[in-house]
């Protein structure tokens, strides 16, 4: 018999049900920091290297002694700054293995990284908090303003990543080192994906079988689609997207047609046990105002327990969103 999705909706997704098998043994762990959330929560830091050292960022340079990207060269770091203001990347930065980044000891108004890529690919084990990152059109077709491609125990706090010219943010395994696993993206802002390649993606979401992630109370805004586009172990909780769509094109491009998404449900092959929970997506002046559902393109295979998420496209400068029905016209395509 095909399970509907009014019978998913209503039982608890295989990632709700694994939180709740691994409760008990979590208890003993230490969280990354007071208010540290979801599958990431237990990531180290610098905690995790026998000698823990503390590297103070005493300039804006883009490299050399005290710069960023010499202090997050090397694992087993506590990252603090003594300065604040922008970083004009001249190349990609790589964050490494078991380190911390602590933005909020920035003076003024903070760091921003302008330009280049901050990439935590292989960086397992890395708390990162309080940064911004804006990548920018200038030769940096394709790629995206930050993410991971591999590596576990990641949690990323109060960041803000935009301008980026393929997706914004991406989580998306490329078969080296350790699939993305017990991933915590939380109280952040994915946004402004830049339309120069008709491609303005707020991210990939996408681990093999096992990896899970978690995206809490974060802002996903002005990207045309993928607000994300998820697959895999994944929870999607208390989040606001807004404005999604193209309709900043619309007299750019003979016959471009108003279109965009706000979350995509699987579309890509593989199992997804998903639970979308108390999240609010309120169309804007980009958004096709035909939209009917902010979910797009489920599969078969994509298991999910939604509750408590709000559609609001009627743009009336109210809150006044309505529950995204248990159908398959609240979230269509899954059977």
């Amino acid at each position: 018999m095909k399970t509907t999705v009014t019978s998913r909706t209503k039982r608890l997704g295989a990632a709700g049900a694994l939180a709740l098998l691994t409760a008990g043994a979590a208890q003993a762990q230490t969280v990354a920091f007071p208010g540290a959330g979801g599958f990431g929560r237990f990531a180290t830091g610098a905690r995790g290297v026998a000698s823990p050292s503390v590297y103070i960022v005493t300039n804006l340079n883009d490299a050399g002694p005290g710069s960023f990207r010499d202090a997050v060269s090397q694992p087993g770091r506590v990252v603090t700054f003594a300065v604040g203001g922008i970083v004009n990347l001249q190349s990609n930065v790589q964050v490494a293995p078991n380190v911390t980044v602590a933005g909020q000891t920035a003076p003024g108004d903070g760091v921003v990284f302008f330009n280049k890529r901050v990439t935590f690919t292989g960086a397992s084990n890395t708390i990162c908090r309080f940064l911004r990152v804006r990548l920018g059109s200038t030769n940096n077709q394709g790629n995206d303003a930050s993410g991971l491609a591999n590596g576990s125990n990641i949690i990323l706090d109060h960041m803000s990543f935009s301008w980026g010219m393929d997706e914004v943010f991406s989580i998306n395994w490329d078969g080296k080192g350790t699939a993305p696993d017990n991933i915590t993206v939380q109280n952040s802002i994915i946004g402004q994906g830049l339309h120069r390649a008709n491609h303005s993606a707020g991210g990939l979401i996408q681990t093999p079988d096992g990896g899970k992630v978690s995206l809490v109370g974060n802002l996903y805004i002005s990207n045309k689609t993928r607000n994300p586009k998820v697959k895999g172990i994944n929870e999607f909780v208390n989040n606001v997207v807004y404005d999604w769509g193209n309709g900043n094109r619309l007299g750019d491009i003979p016959n471009y047609g108003w279109s965009g998404d706000a979350y995509i449900m699987g579309g890509s092959a593989g199992v997804s046990e998903v639970n979308i929970i108390n999240n609010y997506f309120v169309g804007g002046p980009l958004t096709p105002p035909d939209k009917t559902t902010p979910f797009s393109r489920g599969t078969g295979t994509f298991n999910l327990y939604g509750s408590g998420n709000l559609f609001d496209n009627n743009r009336n400068g109210l809150l006044d969103g309505q529950p995204v029905p248990y159908d398959t016209v609240g979230y269509p395509g899954i059977v």
